[in-house]
């Protein structure tokens, strides 16, 4: 009772069925996620991540630019940076141990996926919610890259922001308050940073609200300066 009292306070929707499912389902999908980051073994392109955050700062970032070809015996990289610069972060604080390289990578994931589920349950009711946490935590695809040692974790997981946020200022109530549509413009410019798909999720997202307020122009303004 406790806890279906804290919950109506702090969401404003209230704890049935389908909020428990939904919160159920999280909980599932956080188990499955770390199950999985336990027994996976390192592929090739992860093989070739770990060796690109060997380097130093500046080379690793020559490297990915494509100025240090065939240094290592695995393929070379062009992904955008900010997986790797993550990655040469923790490795230097935490060490290069595998398993917390997984579990990193399944972190963000995992948080974006909370923060969109919490946005849906804010905006529309726990159904929506419950909708969203069956589809992530019963997606073996999903599953399977939440913890691999590559962009595509942090891209999914900035992906599940962004589209929170955009989810924001594209309700009805939302009455051009600015914070959430920078906070999307900078999580949409990590994303492009993160992977090349970024870049056409952005597009996306800014080109769905500029129709969207094509008739209001003091938001349509607000939204072209923050894309």
């Amino acid at each position: 009772m406790q806890v279906a009292t804290i919950f109506e306070n702090r969401t404003g929707q209230p704890f049935d069925r389908y909020a428990g499912l939904a919160v159920g389902l999280l909980v599932l999908f956080a188990v499955l996620i770390v199950r999985y980051a336990l027994v996976q073994n390192v592929w090739i392109d992860e093989a070739t991540q770990l060796s690109g955050i060997t380097l130093s700062l500046s080379k690793m970032l020559s490297w990915l630019s494509g100025h240090e070809p065939g240094i290592f015996v695995v393929p070379d990289d062009r992904m955008p940076p900010v997986s790797y610069l993550l990655d040469w972060g923790w490795v230097r604080i935490f060490g290069d141990g595998e398993t917390g390289l997984r579990l990193l990578h399944a972190a963000i994931l995992y948080a974006g996926v909370v923060f969109l589920a919490a946005t849906l349950l804010r905006l529309y009711g726990t159904r929506a919610a419950f909708a969203f946490a069956l589809l992530v935590a019963l997606s073996p695809k999903i599953i399977g890259f939440a913890p691999e040692i590559r962009a595509y974790p942090i891209f999914f997981g900035l992906a599940c922001v962004a589209t929170a946020f955009f989810l924001r200022v594209s309700v009805n109530s939302w009455q051009g308050n600015v914070r959430p549509l920078f906070l999307l413009a900078i999580v949409a410019t990590l994303s492009t940073y993160t992977h090349f798909y970024g870049l056409v999720m952005s597009a996306a997202l800014f080109g769905a609200l500029s129709v969207r307020y094509i008739l209001d122009r003091s938001k349509l303004i607000k939204e072209i300066a923050a894309g």
